[in-house]
């Protein structure tokens, strides 16, 4: 993409989840690591997710130039594999389903117009979403997994 896609897509196909508010948005979560999980961030994750779930239910995609022109598509990805699974443990709490990386939200008993997958960053490297939550889990020292956070932040 370059600055005039954006600009147009922004203006064409505005998104709108977060009225007013930034697009990106950083949330400080405080350490909860037990066994490689900080289940603290997967909670904070969570309550996004739901609030992005409920949203779409409303507000299907518009653009008729997505790939998919049915479905939102969500990224939750983490560059720790510990931290992936507790975000897939999560997901299958929140939708119903048991399965391991692609969530089509259209099968949920209640549906959403959301093709979700969880994993990890180096995986999803080359791929899209139009919404992507990013697990750093760190919450033992400072900073995190240098690769893992370049390909997550230099490629989407």
């Amino acid at each position: 993409l370059d600055a005039n896609t954006i600009s147009d897509r922004d203006t064409n196909y505005p998104f709108e989840f977060r009225k007013n508010r930034p697009r990106s948005i950083w949330l400080d979560v405080a350490s909860g690591l037990f066994g490689g999980v900080n289940g603290k961030e997967v909670q904070a994750v969570r309550f996004m997710l739901e609030d992005f779930i409920e949203w779409a239910r409303e507000n299907p995609p518009k653009n008729p130039r997505r790939d998919d022109t049915e479905r939102w598509e969500v990224a939750l990805l983490s560059p720790y594999q510990a931290q992936r699974r507790g975000l897939r443990d999560m997901v299958r709490q929140v939708t119903g389903m048991s399965f391991e990386t692609r969530f089509d939200l259209n099968q949920m008993s209640n549906p959403s117009p959301i093709m979700l997958v969880v994993n990890s960053s180096d995986r999803f490297q080359g791929q899209e979403a139009d919404v992507v939550f990013l697990s750093l889990r760190n919450g033992q020292r400072i900073g995190c997994k240098r690769k893992g956070f370049n390909y997550a932040i230099l490629r989407y």
